[in-house]
């Protein structure tokens, strides 16, 4: 089972999720909260550069 670990603030809290088993992290150490413009010019910016389709590069860069 995958588990998502919210508000990861720091490289040491990331560190020790992702040794527990956390398989999806989200907080302030990968971005601030976006407005709707924010997201999509993120979503395209990643597009341009990924070869693997936006959620799997997202969720790549992330874990």
């Amino acid at each position: 089972m995958g588990v998502v670990a919210e508000g990861v603030e720091t490289p040491e809290q990331m560190v020790g999720l992702v040794e527990a088993g956390c398989t999806h992290l989200q907080g302030y150490l990968f971005s601030k909260p976006l407005h709707r413009e924010e997201i999509r010019a993120c979503l395209f910016i990643n597009a341009r550069y990924a070869s693997a389709p936006v959620a799997t590069a997202l969720h790549t860069a992330v874990v």
